[in-house]
This record gives C-alpha cells, sequence and structure tokens, in this order.
C-alpha cells in the first residue's frame, strides 16, 4: 500500500480494482490530454469477461486471469466481495 496521502490512496484503489491511476504531481497547471490521449487507446482495447462463480459463502475471493500470449499484459480486479443474501 502506498504512502497515506491522495495519491497513495488513490493508486492503491486503482490497484486493488484492476484499475490505473493517472498522475502528474504537484505541478501546475494540469495538462490532462496526455492522460486522455493514453485512456482513448486503453478503452479501445478493454474486453469483457465474465464468469458464474460456485463461491456461495460470505467473503473476500481472489481472481486470477492469464494469457497463453506471455506478451500480453492483463489488467484486472485482484478479487471481489461476496455478500450472502
Amino acid at each position: 500500500m502506498g504512502p497515506l496521502n491522495g495519491q497513495g490512496s488513490l493508486a492503491s484503489i486503482a490497484d486493488e480494482t484492476g484499475g490505473r491511476m493517472f498522475a502528474s504531481g504537484m505541478s501546475t497547471p494540469i495538462n490532462f490530454e496526455p492522460f486522455l490521449r493514453q485512456l482513448n487507446v486503453l478503452i479501445g482495447r478493454q474486453f469483457l469477461l465474465s464468469y458464474l462463480t460456485d463461491h456461495m459463502k460470505k467473503g473476500y475471493y481472489k481472481v486470477e486471469v492469464k494469457s497463453s500470449n506471455p506478451d500480453v499484459k492483463i489488467e484486472h480486479p485482484k478479487g471481489y466481495y461476496h455478500r450472502s443474501n
């Protein structure tokens, strides 16, 4: 887990959920154009993967997603919480 500040907290949340944090540091003015360009590329490469689980007990379950191609980088949530009804 990163330092207990705004950027550290965002980095931790992004890591746990399979997301990405875009940071520009503390300088002003902040230029969003490079982040938006990178985000546009990432959105164009997204896939949706769904599955049914047999975990019916309340708790946290880890998720692992792999590719048979070693050159492919997959970003995904590290797990999920199941809340029993």
